[in-house]
């Protein structure tokens, strides 16, 4: 395996260099009508014309850091059986995606993944062995979440999805923003006051 994480100098390029370990890879192109894909062996690492409803090609394994992130048009994400590992803000920031179904294939979901996404539901399958942190952090639109019962390493409780072997919550649906409002000080001359406004969490029992 080599250091695929992020890419430089993907743009219609035949080869791009890893940021981190400064390697070159041949990058091959598919492309489906408007939308295009580059691939450098396994890995997606680039696409373009992310817009509606997309489907990626068979034998990916990995989807690179930040492929699809800030892709306002994209709404939904249908992933092959062969993806075994969602990249570090593959999905970041992409907040009309309503839909993904995570693929029986899937082992690795890294941090950030799918931070600030529009999705709805999540399922997570069997084979799902790491989820990092904030993979599904400020997805305020989720209201659904559900494991594989033959998980063994997460499980659900009060509609949040916690980590076996850490006790770690990693996601839930029910975390919303409460405002308590403290009055710290009130004047009786000119009837004004000081408020203390602290941003708690809470969960719906």
């Amino acid at each position: 395996p080599y250091c695929a994480h992020k890419f430089t100098d993907k743009y219609m390029a035949t080869e791009v260099k890893c940021r981190h370990c400064n390697k070159k890879f041949e990058i091959r192109w598919l492309s489906n009508g408007q939308k295009r894909c580059g691939i450098v062996n396994t890995t997606l690492v680039c696409f373009w014309g992310a817009t509606g409803k997309i489907d990626l090609p068979n034998n990916i394994t990995k989807i690179a850091a930040e492929v699809f992130s800030n892709c306002p048009k994209l709404i939904e994400v249908v992933l092959p059986n062969s993806i075994q590992e969602i990249g570090e803000g593959a999905f970041s920031n992409c907040y009309r995606l309503s839909h993904v179904e995570l693929p029986k294939s899937l082992k690795i979901i890294e941090k950030r993944a799918f931070l600030f996404s529009g999705l709805r539901t999540l399922f997570i399958p069997e084979s799902v062995e790491q989820i990092a942190n904030d993979a599904f952090g400020s997805c305020l639109l989720l209201k659904n979440i559900e494991v594989h019962e033959n998980n063994p390493y997460y499980y659900i409780k009060n509609n949040a999805l916690f980590d076996k072997r850490t006790e770690q919550l990693i996601v839930s649906r029910n975390i919303k923003p409460i405002y308590k409002i403290t009055v710290d000080s009130y004047s009786e001359e000119d009837k004004s006051e000081t408020y203390t406004i602290t941003r708690l969490c809470d969960f719906d029992k």
